[in-house]
């Protein structure tokens, strides 16, 4: 049990830090709007680190990688609920729900590469 709260939560921290850094590296002036060019190409960034979050979280919980996936973006789901909340008018809408119908599925993804991953690698290492 505490191993799958550890998963879930390093998990969410790469994908966090990594939108982070990105965030942080471009705008060095806290209000400026970032361009619509930045938007899109964050949505893919973003993905990217959401698979990268989904396979992380399942490589720590080492069982029930997909379950484990599905509780991460869960979290993320709730997460870009309450940001759209709090951040509502900050950025665009389209962005904002981009985001989320990205990030879930993205996580999903990452949780079952690394289950196939570990199920092809189990088959060749048995000969099968």
């Amino acid at each position: 049990m505490l191993r799958s709260g550890v998963a879930v939560i390093l998990g969410y921290a790469i994908m966090a830090l990594g939108v982070i850094g990105l965030f942080a590296i471009w705008f060095q002036e806290p209000n400026t709007l970032p361009s619509r060019g930045f938007m899109l190409f964050s949505l893919v960034y973003g993905g990217i680190m959401a698979v990268m979050g989904g396979y992380v979280t399942a490589a720590i919980a080492n069982q029930a990688e997909l379950k484990h996936a599905l509780a991460l973006a869960a979290v993320v789901g709730i997460m870009a609920l309450v940001s759209m909340a709090a951040a509502q008018g900050q950025e665009p809408l389209w962005h904002q729900l981009a985001n989320l119908l990205i990030a879930i599925p993205a996580v999903i993804l990452g949780g079952f590469l690394k289950g196939w991953r570990k199920e092809k690698k189990g088959k060749t290492l048995d000969g099968k």
